[in-house]
């Protein structure tokens, strides 16, 4: 089975904010074309995101927008299998689609983090990261570039089919669904009082990096949305950067929130202090 490998980094913790995106092509089990380009995400830069990513806002200055390449996004991955690891990239290519206007790309995609839960039982729970996956089988890359990235998704899930003896197809067919959590007694792994099937949405800059992130909101029973709607459930507030949001103003996020809340809408507002009391003070975070 063919299917692309796609990763984005962001200029802050908007996952609209795409400032890269790699697209990496697999044909019959191996790399054969790579993409890759900066993108203006007419955002701001957070300095936390720049030092991961090493991308700045001089790197993007004669960037296209994410409209400019949308129909480029569109010809790469229209009708083909698109693999991501973990469910961010595909949030923030659909996110961005409806905030700069473009028609949502009509493609399958598939979750590389959930095969290495299926394919090593070691991390069917923690440290499925793409960078502890990809050590598991031997994959050097440099993390935090978005076709290194996505090039290290797709050898995991070439990596696991071969391990597994399960073709490409089966794998990401089985990724579709879920991995149903344990019907049993609450431990210290999951925190008891998070109801499941909850929404939260991050606005703001935290100091817990993607990967944990997803791990700590997978604990939690929540799914992420990348803005706020009135099926919000939790909006999480981090730092604002200063030379984008003055001291004292709030995100656009933050003030959609406390409107609706105005409406009657149940929405919770929590710092990220709370946040990591709600995952078990941070305790819990693996580290990728």
């Amino acid at each position: 089975m063919d299917f692309v490998a796609l990763d984005i980094e962001t200029s802050n913790s908007d996952l609209t904010s795409i400032c890269q995106i790699g697209i990496a092509k697999f044909v019959g089990g191996h790399f054969v074309e790579g993409w890759i380009t900066y993108v203006n995400p007419q955002s701001w830069f957070g300095n936390r995101h720049t030092k991961i990513h090493g991308i700045a806002k001089k790197d993007i200055a004669k960037a296209p927008t994410f409209k400019q390449i949308s129909n480029q996004l569109r010809a790469r991955l229209s009708g083909m299998p698109v693999v991501t690891h973990a469910h961010f990239d595909r949030l923030a290519i659909d996110g961005a689609c409806k905030k700069f206007g473009v028609p949502i790309i009509d493609c399958r995609w598939y979750d590389s983090s959930i095969v290495v839960r299926r394919s090593w039982k070691k991390f069917s729970r923690f440290g499925f990261g793409l960078a502890n996956a990809s050590r598991e089988i031997g994959y050097k890359f440099s993390h935090h570039d978005a076709l290194e990235d996505a090039k290290a998704a797709g050898h995991i899930v070439v990596a696991a089919s071969v391990k597994t003896g399960k073709s490409i197809e089966t794998l990401l067919s089985q990724a579709e669904h879920k991995i149903k959590k344990k019907k049993e007694s609450p431990t210290k792994d999951r925190n008891p009082k998070s109801p499941p099937g909850k929404t939260i949405t991050f606005t703001g800059t935290l100091s817990v990096d993607r990967e944990s992130l997803l791990c700590l909101v997978e604990k939690a029973g929540y799914e992420i949305a990348p803005n706020v709607t009135a099926t919000t459930e939790v909006l999480c507030v981090g730092k604002y950067n200063e030379a984008h949001i003055p001291a004292g103003q709030k995100s656009t996020k933050h003030k959609k929130a406390e409107h609706l809340i105005s409406e009657g809408h149940s929405i919770r507002i929590v710092t990220e202090s709370e946040f990591l009391k709600m995952t078990a003070n941070g305790k819990n975070i693996h580290p990728f």
